[in-house]
């Protein structure tokens, strides 16, 4: 059996080609949204991840945050980040990029200031936007489709049907 997909580079297949901008953290969620609004057909994938969260809790939020821009539904990613933070957007852009996606970064500290962070952000969008308008659906087995199911939270029921799945 087939479903029509988008093959990715590591072998994972999407059944969406979303263009994102993730933020490293909090603080840059504004900028990541003024980014994305600046380019149709992007999405800012915004948190509430911040600096106080230490140890197990820091980590968690870092392999979300990698996860997510992993995620086989992500054709690629464009890192938003300060500088200043635990996760940097280098980092973060360099563990995204080990699923051989599309991955550019930009930094405040690196770039000088707000404005010619969000320029060159804007730049990167474009062009992985023009990359992903070019990606068409294949036919693939669906032994490669990959299934998320969310717990609704209506009651205990939902969590017990939903989690085993």
């Amino acid at each position: 059996m087939d479903f029509m997909g988008y093959e990715r580079a590591d072998g994972s297949v999407g059944v969406r080609n979303h263009v994102v901008v993730l933020p490293t953290i909090g603080c840059v969620n504004e900028m990541a949204h003024r980014i994305s609004g600046k380019v149709k057909n992007t999405i800012p994938l915004l948190h509430n991840h911040a600096c106080i969260r230490l140890g197990e809790d820091a980590l968690r939020a870092e392999k979300t945050l990698i996860g997510i821009g992993q995620n086989p539904n992500i054709h690629s990613v464009l890192v938003v980040g300060l500088g200043c933070e635990p996760i940097s957007a280098k980092h973060l852009a360099e563990e995204i990029l080990k699923s051989k996606k599309e991955v550019r970064y930009v930094s405040i500290d690196e770039l000088g200031n707000y404005e010619k962070t969000v320029k060159q952000g804007v730049k990167y969008l474009i062009e992985l936007s023009s990359l992903a308008a070019k990606q068409k659906r294949t036919a693939c087995d669906v032994s490669k489709l990959t299934i998320g199911i969310k717990c609704g939270g209506s009651g205990s029921v939902s969590a017990i049907s939903s989690n085993p799945s």
